[in-house]
Parts: C-alpha cells; structure tokens; sequence
C-alpha cells in the first residue's frame, strides 16, 4: 500500500490526537503508505512542543482533545505554511476550524483510503 509521492513530499508526520488507539492506528497507516517518521502528540502542548523541536512537513489533527482543543495548534500550522488535515468526530466542526477551514477535513471514523486521498490532495498544492 506504499504511496511513493505520500512518502516522498511528507518525511515527517505529526499526529494531534488523544485517543491513543486512533493515533497508534494513523501511525500503522502512514507506515504502510510509507512515511518514514511520525510523532504523536496528544495534547495541543504536546503538539506545539514538537513544532517547536522539529521540522514537520505535514499535520492530522483532531478538533477537539480531552485538554481543550487544537486551535492554536491550526494557527501555528498556517502561520508557517504546513499542510494538515483536520479530524474530527463533530458533527458541523466549523466553528471550530475557522481559518482552518480550507483544510481537508475526515469525518471520524474514516477509512485508510481516505486519509491517504486527502494527503494526495495536500500533495498537489
């Protein structure tokens, strides 16, 4: 299922998420499109420490986490120009995404093939 043009614009990964099995699930399927490093963050702090600590090339984040919600993790990510894909579990999450709302956005639960068409999608930009 390895997806060469997936693994080869987005070397590094961060996955926002704080559902441990949904975020060790991401990690097994970016693995099998062939990504090579991922980093989990289940919090916005978590998520904003590793920004800080590592050159990501593209973002999962889910809306809402059990600590508050990933807001200004969007905002950094748009600030510096990293692609993400918003995931969410809410039924209209749009007040929640704001700016963000240009961004795929996966329905929670979503397929495989799903999250691998909208990293395809961020790909072509």
């Amino acid at each position: 299922m390895t997806n060469a043009r997936i693994a080869a614009r987005f070397g590094h990964v961060l996955v926002v998420e704080d559902n441990s099995i949904i975020a060790l699930q991401l990690e097994m399927v970016l693995a099998e499109l062939g990504v090579p490093r991922v980093t989990l963050a289940a919090d916005a702090q978590a998520a904003l420490e590793a920004l800080a600590a590592h050159r990501i090339d593209v973002a999962l984040v889910d809306v809402m986490l059990d600590r508050g919600d990933s807001r200004d993790v969007v905002a950094v990510l748009r600030e510096r120009s990293i692609p993400h894909v918003i995931m969410t579990g809410l039924e209209s999450a749009a007040p929640m995404l704001g700016q963000a709302a240009s961004a795929p956005v996966l329905n929670k639960p979503f397929l495989p093939q799903e999250l691998e068409t909208a990293l395809e999608q961020l790909c072509g930009e």
